[in-house]
């Protein structure tokens, strides 16, 4: 006999990637800063809600002005991306991302800590908790982008 079967189909179209658990829910990243859930029975993904500054962060590029060697200030272009989704022991999301500064471009990588909060209407909510650059690469590196390894240890 057969003893897989078919299981729930996928209720949105698109990218997502990465995925984690946090109590009872799916969690992904999606595409321009967004982080999605489901319930994993259910598989309907709708959009956390309260993040839209992280959203217009991350979407697009940036000028920074930086102070060049002769006192005045220039405009740098900064690309960031989403690398990595995972959760920590506090039940909540961690995010790393890169940031690309300048030309030659140097590479950074940032991380960020959200809360999740369950709403009335059942909706998600999430809070940033704090975020801030957590490594940086020289610009003669020779490296375009920092990848993250993450590991959790699981009890069954």
């Amino acid at each position: 006999g057969r003893i897989w079967k078919s299981g729930k189909k996928d209720s949105k179209v698109g990218s997502r990637h990465d995925w984690c658990v946090i109590g009872k829910l799916l969690y992904c990243r999606a595409t321009r800063g967004r982080i999605l859930w489901c319930q994993p029975d259910e598989l309907d993904w709708k959009e956390v809600k309260g993040l839209e500054q992280l959203q217009l962060y991350l979407s697009g590029t940036r000028y920074i002005f930086r102070r060049t060697s002769d006192k005045r200030p220039s405009k740098t272009n900064v690309k960031y991306d989403i690398r990595k989704i995972s959760s920590n022991s506090a039940g909540n999301i961690v995010i790393f991302g890169n940031a690309h500064i300048g030309d030659p471009e140097c590479v950074e990588l940032w991380s960020a800590e959200i809360s999740m909060e369950r709403r009335e209407g059942g909706e998600i909510w999430g809070k940033i908790e704090w975020s801030n650059v957590v490594f940086k690469l020289d610009p003669l590196s020779n490296s375009y982008s920092v990848d993250v390894l993450f590991s959790a240890s699981v009890h069954l």
